[in-house]
């Protein structure tokens, strides 16, 4: 009989070996995450890893063999790096070269699902009782969206070969169909149903927080006679993996079963209670939280977004195209008792880019659900900063008992991303420390900060402490000023274009004092210069702003920033400022320039070019000064631009008088609607006042231009350093443009009129002069 069965396995070995099989091909490859990445198999204790994609999306290891007994079915799963995955495994038990996509040859159909942050197929292979023990080819077929086939020509996907070895049915089988029950804090039950051989000598079983399966060595957890076993003395809010095998005699166990799965309950926890969302892979929740949604918008979720504030993983509500968002997230049941005062801190924010509003309503209650959240907290209803705002709201509870936290994104549809971080729940702290810090009125010299107050507001007042390092002060750092008692304050003696950072805390008493604030930082402008004055927007790294310029967003809208050459609107040919358009808010966005120092009486003169990239869409633009950077500083009007839509840039030349000495800041602001499309500014200047017919001297470059009055030339007096000429209409409208111009000008094509001659030099400074044509 044995020497029967060896010549069974080698002629079976032999006519596995000695077939062709079919190559299988996918005509669009599996770069793409339509990939074998990994092959388990863990009750035949088989793992082959990080396959990766193919070449030719076929993968030969029948170098690679695979122990199963006939009669069992095995667990197996295969990790893909796209979703929407299904797979197919054949064996050829009859060795003809050909795997049959029926069974009995097809042993296995799956199809993937999002596990954590993995697309994982997972499966059951069964092996028929009926196989002739020996050695045989095994194929294993995946495919994006559809079934894959044994000799699969089309689609994505992959394929990979192994040799598998058939052993003998066994004598003793394990159980099957665990279930587990009666789960609380630190119990479970487990049951199965026994084998259609009932084991003489009950049943073993194992379980672990590890889902590695058990070797047959391993010490099991425990026996049982009967089809049940109570699990003592788990740990709550845990996941635990249970195995149970027979033990038919004690020489003769069978394999594991398949594995069951249960979590244990959470319990209500005490204060301190934090959430950092860091013990997760996204887009998993932590344990003991919970999502509802109560809507049909999107549900949060969890991700890494490591930037705008935030470290590492962060909650976040990503929207829906269509449906307004409601939906819930809550913390764990925490134990809090009535009469004592908590404090709940969190941060958020919105998403970098275009601004969208998202919405964010914050309260607890006695049930993790919608309805249950009866006290408000906060409500965030226009969150359009995309740096991290941290927030806090003290509460008292009026009964003892356990309570729930829910953060409820009420966004409206097909806005952008919301984020929330570093929920912190404690007792709050006797003396509280202000928030929301503010800074305004930002001079060379100085700046104003302000904040919330602490409530109760502290008897002995605010400490302000302020760095060039954001390193924050501690308990025993001595503060810059100390007895603020209102919630703002203007710190003076700065240094110009310098970053600093300021934090505040309170005084409650000569002991006792907050924590401090969450800190504030802001750049002092540079200090103001003279004139003449230019931005050509040439010296950045697009889409940076010049150095000592600054962008204020006074709305809702998008920011100005600078971009590469327009080819989009005529009469841009370097780099420009933008204000590109916002599909949903209005335009309310400043552009400043450094502050110069200017002379009550003196008149000077503006000039910039400006348009946009359409004759179908309206931009709108001002042009004004005033003594800050600042909006409602914008008290001197120069002009007003409320429809720009011709494709081309105007040059604009405008004199001016400022009421008093002192320093002046220029504003452009871009005041479009929602929806329109770009706006573009360049070549901004400012200077003294040339506009005389007889003043032709450009001082600079000690440049004549002449005769001024000119009938059909004017000549240039030093040509070498000029790169281009335009001319200008009164109306700022381009008539004429001469690149690399040479000393006579021939302008004998102009009507009559006046005209501004502008002479763009190789520096990258201008000259505009008025001339007339007779």
């Amino acid at each position: 009989m044995r020497n029967f069965l060896l010549v069974g396995f080698l002629m079976a070995g032999f006519l596995s070996s000695a077939q062709t099989y079919c190559t299988p091909a996918f005509a669009s490859g599996c770069s793409g995450g339509d990939v074998i990445d990994s092959f388990a198999i863990p009750g035949a204790g088989f793992d082959h890893p990080d396959t990766g994609c193919s070449t030719d999306a076929y993968g030969d290891y029948t170098s690679m063999t695979i122990n199963l007994s006939a009669g069992l079915s095995y667990d197996f799963s295969v990790k893909h790096g796209y979703s929407d995955q299904n797979v197919r495994v054949w064996i050829d038990f009859n060795n003809d070269g050909t795997f049959d996509d029926a069974a009995p040859e097809l042993v296995a159909s799956a199809s993937s699902t999002l596990v954590g942050a993995n697309n994982i197929t997972s499966g059951l292979i069964t092996i028929p009782s009926t196989v002739t023990p020996g050695t045989y080819r095994m194929r294993v077929g995946d495919r994006f969206s559809s079934d894959p086939i044994p000799c699969n020509t089309d689609g994505y996907g992959e394929a990979h070969d192994y040799t598998v070895v058939i052993g003998a049915v066994p004598t003793c089988f394990a159980p099957s169909a665990l279930t587990v029950s009666a789960v609380t804090a630190n119990s479970a039950q487990v049951g199965w149903t026994a084998p259609s051989s009932a084991p003489g000598s009950g049943y073993e079983y194992y379980y672990s927080t590890s889902s590695t399966y058990p070797a047959a060595s391993v010490v099991v957890s425990g026996t049982s006679s009967g089809l049940t076993a109570n699990l003592p003395s788990l740990a709550a809010a845990t996941t635990y993996h249970v195995w149970v095998r027979s033990v038919c005699s004690t020489s003769n166990k069978s394999a594991w079963s398949q594995m069951a799965t249960f979590m244990t309950s959470c319990i209500s926890v005490g204060v301190p209670y934090a959430l950092d969302f860091e013990s997760i892979t996204p887009p998993d929740m932590p344990s003991c939280t919970s999502v509802v949604n109560d809507g049909s918008g999107n549900l949060w979720e969890t991700g890494d977004l490591d930037a705008q504030g935030f470290t590492g993983n962060v909650l976040q509500y990503s929207y829906d195209y269509a449906d307004n968002a409601d939906t819930w997230f809550f913390t764990n049941g925490i134990n809090l008792t009535a009469g004592v005062t908590y404090r709940i801190k969190y941060k958020y924010a919105n998403a970098e880019g275009t601004v969208y509003v998202e919405k964010l309503k914050v309260a607890y209650g006695t049930s993790a659900t919608g309805a249950g959240m009866t006290n408000t907290l906060a409500d965030h209803s226009n969150i359009v900063s995309s740096t991290a705002t941290s927030a806090f709201a003290n509460f008292t509870p009026t009964t003892t008992g356990v309570y729930y936290f829910g953060f409820q994104a009420y966004s409206d549809a097909n806005m952008n991303q919301l984020y929330v971080d570093d929920i912190n729940i404690d007792v709050a702290p006797a003396c509280s420390e202000p928030n929301a810090l503010v800074v305004s009125n930002i001079t060379a010299g100085g700046a104003t900060v302000s904040w919330t107050a602490a409530t109760p507001v502290p008897a002995n007042g605010y400490d302000i402490y302020y760095s060039t390092t954001n390193t924050a002060p501690t308990a025993t750092s001595t503060p810059n000023f100390t007895g603020i008692t209102a919630a703002t304050y203007t710190i003076p003696s700065l240094a110009p274009s310098t970053a600093y950072y300021v934090w505040v805390r309170s005084a409650c008493s000569a002991t006792s004092k907050s924590v401090w604030s969450d800190h504030a930082t802001f750049t002092t402008l540079c200090s103001s210069v003279n004139l003449p004055y230019t931005i050509d927007f040439e010296n950045v790294t697009v889409p940076d702003l010049p150095g000592c310029t600054v962008n204020v967003n006074a709305g809702t809208g998008n920011d100005w920033e600078t971009m590469d050459p327009p080819s989009d609107s005529q009469g841009f040919t370097t780099n420009v400022l933008k204000y590109q358009y916002n599909s949903s808010n209005s335009g309310n966005a400043w552009f400043f320039t450094q502050g110069l120092n200017l002379t009550a009486g003196v008149q000077y003169t503006i000039s910039y070019k400006y348009g946009n990239n359409s004759s179908t869409y309206v931009e709108k633009l001002k042009v004004a000064y005033g003594t800050s950077p600042d909006a409602s500083a914008m008290t001197g009007s120069i002009a007003d631009y409320p429809s720009i839509n011709d494709e081309m840039a105007h040059t604009e030349s405008i004199t001016f008088t400022v009421p008093t000495t002192g320093v002046y800041f220029f504003g452009f602001n871009a005041y479009s609607d929602p929806d329109q499309y770009n706006l573009y500014i360049d070549d901004i200047s400012i200077n003294n006042a040339n506009l005389a017919t007889a003043e032709t001297a450009v001082a600079k470059n000690n440049i004549q231009v002449y005769p001024n009055p000119f009938t059909d030339v004017l000549n240039i007096s030093d040509i070498k350093n000029v790169k281009n000429v335009s001319v200008t209409d009164v109306t700022g409208r381009l008539v004429k443009t001469i690149a690399n111009p040479e000393s006579v000008i021939h302008l004998r094509d102009l009507m009559q009129g006046v005209y501004l001659i502008t002479l763009e030099m190789k520096d990258g400074s201008k000259q505009t002069i008025k001339a007339i044509k007779k």
